[in-house]
């Protein structure tokens, strides 16, 4: 296949970042580029036009491509993209991002399609393998065996090690490159694989919040939606999972100078409950594919991977569903269908088909984080390591404080133009870890692009920047308390702070524009309730159509601090047992 001018020019400038800033090892171009092209197509678009002006200078100026260019020409094709300095800036950090993932981490991740359809036409079709979906396939399989899986993404094994380059690759939504474009530029990820965000995240438990509950039902006027009965679902899908709060993991960051800080200060500090156990001395995620899924096949579901669900219509009575699968169009149908694909992704598709139009969203929500790194002098985490399972609540509902992934893939990218404190974290990184402040404040909406890509438009009021400033206050009090001997919070800037100025740096902050903010769980667009502005009924039923449901994470419009997975899969464990004690009886 012959290799275009454009692809030559770009892999010339990532061996040229690679040799900086990882000079005398290896770096394998082909793979960064085949990673680039997975990146979100906005972004991706953006760049490419950025790239193809940067190569038109370079030939006027060199009469050459840049893949023709030696290092010293190279040097000052960079100073011309670098004169445009946040584009430039973003397209180093993209480069460089890409490369250490897979410098730090080249644990390989298997992938194979998954296709146990023999059917054109089904009783049901559950869009989306992730918490949500998995639960409604399980639930309907109890009932009926005519029913289909479709899911995006391949069967992809779960890693070893925390966050190889190959799982970002082949497992992560737009190889885990993916940030709102309007108002505040929020770096934020989800799953597209076999089980969704459950084989890529942490795997935290969280119990359900009774406030959650009832401000939900207040707002959303949300019938028969009770706090004791959702503890029984939360408890029941605890038991299936075999869920233990006393195991403790090995490979994860150690977390005793952040239980020594929190202990100091009298802080609450919880253990948060993991999807993982320990089998014949391994440690095994408790994800979708490993539990729910797995009990789903063994009945006889059928699974269909690599599936893009392009469109969905009614069709007399029965739903039309298009789906693109390796560049063919398949069409299959079904009596009930029920939408399991994520916030955004379930929202797309309704608004794509016309079912849903942009006014009758409610706005997403994120859970926003801002990240301290923290040195202690010591070793306190392995290389590629886990998160620990310590948060400090003490400040809830305002925020949370925990451990993010803390191995030099996800240090080394923040100090590319600060040569001094590069060279230290990539020699002491098992002596840093990384803690983050994480909130569920703002909102964001879709802008479609054509009906066919959508821009996040995402905005945080400056009220809350007090609310932040404090949250940073009280980690970096924890941190020092836990011996840290100095710290560096991720804003503009990046000031070194010790324990006898921090405070003072940290009011300085007067922008929240000013922080490196990012996010791993993305909530709403769909209201669940009687209220005029839910788009479900009660239990997730369209209320403008017949036989359509939505049972994901996109039913969650209120508040939710803690990490969702634990209550998407209740309130989907709920509306599946409402649906086959009202809904499905009146049908049959």
């Amino acid at each position: 296949m012959k290799i275009s001018s454009f692809q030559k020019n770009l892999k010339k400038l990532i061996l040229y970042l690679g040799e900086k800033y990882l000079p005398k090892n290896k770096i394998n171009s082909n793979l960064i580029y085949i990673h680039y092209l997975r990146i979100n197509y906005t972004i991706r678009t953006i760049l490419n036009i950025f790239f193809g002006v940067t190569f038109f200078i370079s030939r006027i100026i060199f009469f050459k491509q840049i893949y023709k260019l030696k290092n010293k020409q190279l040097k000052n094709v960079f100073e011309i993209i670098l004169f445009f300095p946040v584009i430039g800036s973003k397209i180093k950090e993209l480069i460089c991002a890409l490369i250490f993932l897979h410098h730090y981490n080249d644990e390989k991740i298997n992938k194979k399609s998954l296709n146990v359809s023999s059917n054109k036409d089904y009783e049901f079709i559950v869009i989306g393998s992730g918490p949500g979906g998995s639960i409604t396939a399980s639930e309907i399989i109890k009932y009926s065996n005519n029913v289909m899986i479709l899911e995006e993404g391949e069967d992809a094994k779960i890693p070893v090690s925390k966050h190889p380059g190959s799982e970002f690759l082949e497992k992560w939504r737009d190889a885990g490159v993916n940030s709102s474009i309007s108002g505040l530029q929020i770096n934020f990820s989800s799953g597209k694989t076999l089980g969704g965000g459950s084989e890529i995240n942490s795997g935290l438990f969280h119990n359900i919040d009774e406030k959650f509950i009832d401000d939900w039902t207040k707002k959303y006027q949300t019938k028969n939606f009770d706090y004791n009965q959702m503890v029984k679902f939360d408890k029941e899908i605890q038991n299936f999972l075999n869920v233990s709060e006393n195991q403790n993991f090995s490979n994860e960051v150690n977390p005793e100078n952040f239980i020594i800080g929190s202990n100091k200060l009298n802080f609450k500090i919880e253990k948060i409950k993991k999807l993982k156990k320990i089998d014949k001395n391994k440690e095994v995620k408790l994800s979708m594919k490993n539990t729910y899924l797995k009990d789903y096949l063994k009945k006889g579901g059928d699974i269909l991977t690599g599936s893009f669900v392009d469109y969905i219509e009614k069709v007399n009575d029965r739903w039309k569903i298009r789906v693109i699968r390796r560049r063919k169009i398949i069409t299959f149908y079904c009596k009930y269908l029920f939408l399991c694909c994520g916030s955004l992704y379930t929202n797309e598709i309704l608004l794509k088909s016309n079912i849903i139009k942009k006014n009758d969203q409610i706005d997403f929500k994120f859970h926003p984080m801002v990240k301290i790194i923290a040195d202690y002098g010591k070793k306190v985490q392995d290389l590629n390591c886990d998160v620990h399972q310590f948060q400090v609540t003490e400040f809830y509902p305002k925020y949370i404080l925990g451990n993010a992934s803390s191995s030099p893939q996800f240090l080394l990218n923040n100090f590319l133009d600060n040569k001094e404190k590069y060279e230290y974290i990539k020699k002491n990184y098992l002596n840093l870890s990384i803690y983050h402040a994480t909130f569920s404040i703002g909102s964001g909406s879709i802008i479609n692009i054509l009906k066919k890509y959508k821009v996040l438009k995402y905005k945080i009021p400056d009220t809350e920047l007090d609310n932040i400033k404090n949250a940073l206050l009280n980690l970096s009090k924890i941190l020092f308390e836990g011996g840290a001997k100095s710290i560096i919070i991720l804003k503009k800037g990046l000031p070194l702070l010790r324990k006898d100025n921090y405070i003072n740096e940290i009011n300085k902050i007067n922008n929240i524009k000013d922080l490196k903010l990012s996010s791993v769980h993305i909530l709403g667009g769909i209201g669940m309730g009687e209220s005029k502005s839910s788009i479900t009924n009660s239990f997730g039923k369209l209320k403008t159509t017949e036989k359509l449901y939505v049972n994901d994470s996109s039913l969650i419009n209120n508040s939710l601090l803690k990490n969702p997975q634990g209550i998407i899969m209740s309130i989907a464990l709920r509306n599946i047992r409402n649906f086959f004690e009202i809904d499905y009886k009146k049908n049959v």
